[in-house]
């Protein structure tokens, strides 16, 4: 019994094995077929995934061996020859029946990687320059303004003479008005931003306005007194023309081109100036008069000085540019002016014209120092507005 019994066991064995030998030489594989026209294969299970196989024939059967929620994952051959892996949609396709065997795994074939060139980076773009940047001619027009001159000076002498006290005092007042001025330069660039500029800035109609000198005269004497009183105007002009030569910096950046600059100057100058001042005389009690002295000025200034500027340029075509420039021009030292009374002349009396008084050079000298000194700064600040052309 024992013996039947192992029989009986190994046949049911050997029946199974070969029952089952057909299912394992199965593969576990789902043949779908696609239905819909214009199916698309996708690198990825997702709808904006990028598709590696577009409108896919009609009827196309493939093998699926894995499924990602409502997608087929795939190995097909692509329309240039290659193995490749993607997904399709469960919309596109149905099922054909029994599983396919699974086709052997298909090689990728070995792509040769191209040799990569680096592209060669670009030029950086050039600014776009107005004209040649090395020669540029300016021509412009302004206003000066400074502090010119100091406000005036005053006089006063006492003194006593035939028995008459003289007290006398007198101003003399003047003021600048600020001037037109002009500007021309031309300069050379050594390379694109820096260059030198050769300047001229000549002022022009600067005058005295307004200026006063003003007398006074009394007298005393036991038991009586009197007075004079006088006013006179006073004219004058400061001419104020730099000659500079400078550095000059500028940035390019297009229609819009500031700058800067610096240099030294040489100042051309003079100042003008005439005006009356009084003098008095006493004879004797109640016999008392003034003469009218004329006093002048007539300086040359030239001196060195420096100046410091910055402006604009805003282009307006290749050739031509309106340009903005500022510019400080410096002196560092004041010139302190004498009025210049002359000797040796004779000056006639206000009211006894018959009578006239002669200085001598010494008494002429003391005379001219006793009116004070005149303040002439050449430091100036000025704006102009003109245009620069590119040569």
């Amino acid at each position: 019994m024992l013996k039947q019994g192992k029989i009986f066991w190994l046949w049911t064995g050997l029946l199974i094995l070969a029952l089952a030998s057909p299912l394992a030489g199965q593969e576990t594989g789902t043949k779908i077929k696609v239905v819909v026209e214009n199916a698309s294969i996708r690198l990825k299970p997702t709808l904006d995934s990028e598709a590696i196989e577009e409108n896919v024939v009609v009827g196309t059967i493939y093998t699926s061996d894995k499924k990602v929620g409502e997608w087929y994952e795939i190995k097909f051959e692509s329309k240039l020859g290659l193995a490749l892996l993607g997904y399709i949609n469960e919309m596109y396709v149905e099922a054909v029946g029994e599983a396919a065997p699974t086709p052997p795994e298909a090689k990728l074939p070995e792509v040769k990687q191209p040799e990569v060139k680096q592209p060669e980076r670009p030029p950086r773009p050039e600014v776009p320059t107005f004209g040649n940047p090395k020669m540029e001619i300016f021509i412009g027009a302004g206003m000066g303004f400074g502090s010119f001159l100091n406000e005036g000076t005053n006089y006063v002498q006492s003194w006593t003479l035939n028995f008459v006290n003289g007290f006398e005092e007198g101003q003399i007042r003047h003021k600048l008005n600020n001037p037109f001025s002009l500007g021309l330069s031309f300069s050379y660039f050594l390379n694109e931003g820096l260059g030198l500029r050769l300047r001229l800035d000549p002022n022009l109609g600067q005058k005295i306005s307004g200026g006063k000198s003003l007398y006074s005269a009394d007298y005393s004497w036991g038991g009586g007194a009197g007075s004079d009183q006088a006013e006179w105007g006073v004219s004058g002009s400061l001419s104020v023309t730099p000659l500079s030569l400078n550095l000059v910096y500028k940035i390019p950046a297009g229609m819009f081109t500031p700058y800067v600059s610096a240099g030294l100057s040489y100042f051309l100058a003079s100042f003008k100036a005439d005006t009356t001042v009084g003098w008095a005389w006493a004879w004797g009690p109640n016999v008392y008069d003034y003469t009218p002295i004329p006093a002048s000025i007539d300086e040359k200034l030239n001196g060195l000085g420096f100046n410091l500027g910055a402006g604009f340029d805003f282009h307006l075509g290749p050739g031509l540019a309106v340009a903005v420039d500022a510019t400080y021009f410096l002196v560092g030292k004041k010139n302190d002016l004498s009025w210049y009374v002359a000797p040796n002349q004779d000056y006639y009396f206000n009211f006894y014209t018959n009578n006239y008084v002669t200085f001598d050079p010494g008494y002429a000298q003391g005379f001219s120092d006793r009116l004070g000194k005149v303040q002439v700064s050449l430091s100036f600040f000025k704006i102009l507005v003109g245009l620069k052309l590119f040569l």
